[in-house]
C-alpha cells in the first residue's frame, strides 16, 4: 500500500497498479473529500476483465514520497471493489516518474525521472529489459519462456500472473482435468473468467531467469483490446515479480531494469 495524499489531505492507502491506465478513488473517499465530478464521465478502463466507469472526479494534487502531480481525473469505484484500499494509483499518474520496487525488503519508492537517484539506478548493474509502450501508459516487456518469445505486461496490481491462450498453445500446455487445475479470475468489478492453472517453464526477463511456476491461463478480454489475442502474452503479476530482487521502472525514459 502507498500512503498517498489527495489534495493535501491524508495519507490514504492506495494500491500501485502499473497495468491500470486510469487511477481510482473509492466512492467513500470521494464523498469525504467532496471531490467534484466531471460532466463527461463515462470511460472504459483497460483492466484485466474490462471495467466501465460511470463517474470521474477532479483531483488537484496527488503526493507520495517524491511524487507530486496534478491535476488529474480519477475514476470512482465502490469501496467494496478496492478490497479495503482508499484508491488505486495507475500508470496515468506516473508518466514523469520512476518506480523502485525492492521486492525482498518490501520497500517501494516513487520519485521524478530527472533526479540523481534515477540516473544512479540506471547504472547499478540491473539487467535492462526491452520495452514496448502501448496507449501511452502500458509497458509490455520483451520476455521468453523456453524458446517462446512473449510480451509480459507489468502488472503490480495483480496477485497472480495470467497468460493468454496464444501463450498456452505456443508452450503446448494442456489441462490435466484435475479439480485443482481450474480457477476463477475475478475482476475489480466482480466479473469472472475461467482459468486453467498449468505448470509453466522459466520466464526470462533480460539476463534474469525466474524459476518455473504454476501460471493461470485464460481468455481475458483485455488481451484482445491490447492487441495480444493472437500473440503470446502474459500479465506479469506479483507472484512472479516476487521472485525478483528488484524492479526499476522509469516511465519518462521507457526504461525497465530487473535484478535477480
Amino acid at each position: 500500500m502507498l500512503p498517498l495524499h489527495v489534495n493535501d489531505r491524508g495519507p490514504f492507502s492506495f494500491v500501485l497498479d502499473t497495468a491500470a491506465g486510469l487511477s481510482m478513488v473509492s466512492s467513500f473517499l470521494a464523498g469525504e473529500l467532496q471531490l467534484k465530478s466531471t460532466e463527461d464521465t463515462r470511460v472504459l478502463v483497460q483492466g484485466s476483465l474490462g471495467l466501465q466507469i460511470n463517474n470521474r472526479v477532479n483531483i488537484e494534487r496527488l503526493a507520495v514520497d517524491e511524487l507530486a502531480s496534478g491535476p488529474h481525473l480519477l475514476g470512482v469505484l465502490d469501496a467494496s471493489q478496492l478490497a479495503g484500499a482508499d484508491g488505486l494509483l495507475g500508470a496515468d499518474c506516473l508518466q514523469q516518474h520512476c518506480v523502485d520496487l525492492q521486492l525482498r525488503s518490501g520497500q517501494l519508492a516513487l520519485f521524478p525521472s530527472d533526479t540523481t537517484t534515477a540516473r544512479h539506478l540506471a547504472t547499478t548493474g540491473g539487467s535492462r529489459v526491452s520495452v514496448e509502450r502501448h496507449f501511452d501508459t502500458l509497458l509490455a516487456l520483451q520476455a521468453s519462456m523456453g524458446r517462446t518469445p512473449l510480451r509480459a505486461i507489468l502488472d503490480t496490481g495483480a496477485q497472480r500472473s495470467i497468460g493468454n491462450l496464444a501463450l498456452q498453445r505456443a508452450l503446448d500446455l494442456r489441462p490435466t482435468g484435475a479439480a485443482d487445475s481450474a480457477a476463477i479470475v475475478t475482476g475489480v468489478d466482480g466479473s469472472n473468467a475461467r482459468a486453467e492453472v498449468l505448470a509453466s517453464p522459466s520466464l526470462r526477463l533480460g539476463k534474469v531467469s525466474l524459476p518455473p511456476a504454476p501460471i493461470l491461463y485464460a481468455d481475458l478480454p483485455v488481451f484482445e483490446r491490447w492487441g495480444y489475442a493472437q500473440r503470446p502474452a502474459l500479465l506479469l503479476g506479483m507472484d512472479l515479480l516476487g521472485s525478483l530482487g528488484r524492479v526499476f521502472v522509469d516511465y519518462q525514459r521507457t526504461r525497465v531494469l530487473v535484478w535477480a
